[in-house]
C-alpha cells in the first residue's frame, strides 16, 4: 500500500515537472528574446502552474473514477478522462501564457500572435494526457489486482480457520469417548456389531481428514458421511434417536460445505435429552430450494453450553463461499435451513 502511495506521489511530481518543462519551452519558444530574462521568479512561476495542472488532474481522476469506474467502463472512462484532462490542463496553461503576456498584450493579441504556438503545444499535451491515463489506468489495474489478492488470502484463511474449527468439533475428545465406551460395551455383547461400528468411526475419521483441505463437496459425499454417523448415535441410543433423510436425487451433485450436516445432527444429539419418552426425531428434506434440517425439540441436557458457535460456524462459511447466510426457525420444533449451492 506505502508503495502504490509513493508511485501515485512520483506520478504526479513527474507530470507536474513534465507539464512545468513544456510550459516553460512554449514560453520561451514563444518569445525568445525573453531568454536572458527567464529568471528564477519565472521557473516559480511556470513550476507552480504544473504543479496546479497535476493535482487538478489527480481530483478529476478521483473524481471521475467514481462515476466511471475503469473496471466497468473502461473505455468510457478512457475517452471522458482524456477530453476533460485535456480541456482543463490546456485552460490553466493558456491562463498561464496570458499571465506570463499579459503586461505587454491583449488577450486578443496573444491569441493571434501565438496561435501556432498554441497548437504545437496542444497537440504535444494531449500525448502527455494521453501519457498520463495510460499509467494512471496500469496502476489502478495493479493497485485493484492486489486488492483482489489479498481478499482471496483473506478469505481462503478465514475459510481455513473455520474448516479448523469444523475439525476440532469432530475430533472432540468428548465424542471419541462415547464412542469408546460403546465399543467396550459391544464387543462383549455382539463382536459383528462392533466390528462394523469400529469401521464406520473409521470412514468418520477418513471423511473427516480427506474434507479437511476442501472448501466444498457434494451433498451425496455429506449425506454418506452422515449415514456413518447416524450409525454410531443409532448404536448408542437405539430407539431413541431416529431419523429420516428425504432428499431428491436431483439436487445429490450439489455442493455444501463440508462437515455441515453432521454438525447439525450433533447438535441436535448434543442439546437434546433422549428417552423412550423424549425420542429425538430429525428430518432432512428440501423446500423452496433449501435443505432443511429439523429436528425436535425435548428437554435440554445440564451443562451444555448453547450451540450458537456451530450456527455461526456454518453460517459463516456459506456467507464466504456462496454469499448466502444459513437461516433458522426455533418453534415447536428446530429447523435450519442451508441455501443449494450448485
Amino acid at each position: 500500500m506505502k508503495n502504490l502511495q509513493l508511485k501515485k506521489h512520483l506520478l504526479l511530481i513527474s507530470l507536474g515537472l513534465l507539464i512545468s518543462c513544456l510550459i516553460a519551452y512554449y514560453l520561451i519558444e514563444s518569445d525568445a528574446d525573453q531568454l536572458e530574462f527567464f529568471t528564477l521568479s519565472t521557473f516559480i512561476y511556470v513550476g507552480t502552474t504544473g504543479v496546479i495542472n497535476a493535482y487538478v488532474l489527480y481530483f478529476v481522476t478521483k473524481f471521475l473514477d467514481r462515476f466511471f469506474p475503469w473496471h466497468t467502463q473502461t473505455g468510457t472512462r478512457l475517452l471522458i478522462g482524456v477530453l476533460v484532462d485535456f480541456s482543463l490542463v490546456s485552460f490553466i496553461s493558456f491562463l498561464a501564457f496570458y499571465g506570463y503576456h499579459s503586461v505587454e498584450l491583449s488577450l486578443d493579441e496573444i491569441t493571434e500572435a501565438y496561435q501556432q504556438v498554441f497548437i504545437k503545444f496542444a497537440i504535444v499535451l494531449l500525448m502527455v494526457i494521453l501519457l498520463y491515463a495510460v499509467i494512471y489506468f496500469a496502476l489502478y489495474s495493479y493497485y485493484m489486482y492486489t486488492n483482489l489478492q489479498i481478499e482471496k488470502v483473506k478469505q481462503d484463511r478465514k475459510q481455513i480457520d473455520l474448516q479448523l474449527t469444523a475439525l476440532k468439533n469432530q475430533l472432540s475428545p468428548h465424542f471419541l469417548f462415547n464412542s469408546l465406551n460403546t465399543i467396550s460395551s459391544l464387543a462383549y455383547q455382539n463382536t459383528d456389531k462392533a466390528a462394523l461400528f469400529i469401521r464406520k468411526l473409521a470412514v468418520m475419521y477418513q471423511y473427516t481428514i480427506k474434507s479437511y483441505h476442501k472448501t466444498l463437496i457434494s451433498l451425496a459425499e455429506e449425506l454418506d458421511f452422515v449415514n456413518s454417523y447416524v450409525y454410531l448415535i443409532s448404536t448408542r441410543f437405539e430407539d431413541k434417536f431416529s431419523i429420516n433423510i428425504n432428499l431428491p436425487k436431483e439436487i445429490l451433485q450439489s455442493r455444501i460445505p463440508p462437515l455441515t450436516l453432521q454438525m447439525l445432527i450433533e447438535n441436535a444429539v448434543k442439546h437434546n435429552s433422549m428417552n423412550v419418552n423424549q425420542k429425538l426425531e430429525i428430518n432432512l428434506y428440501f423446500q423452496n430450494n433449501k435443505i432443511c434440517v429439523q429436528n425436535s425439540i425435548t428437554q435440554k441436557p445440564l451443562q451444555v453450553s448453547s450451540f450458537q458457535i456451530g450456527l455461526k460456524n456454518i453460517n459463516a462459511r456459506y456467507l464466504l463461499l456462496a454469499k448466502k447466510g444459513i437461516s433458522t426457525t426455533n418453534g415447536a420444533n428446530f429447523i435450519v435451513k442451508l441455501p443449494l449451492i450448485q
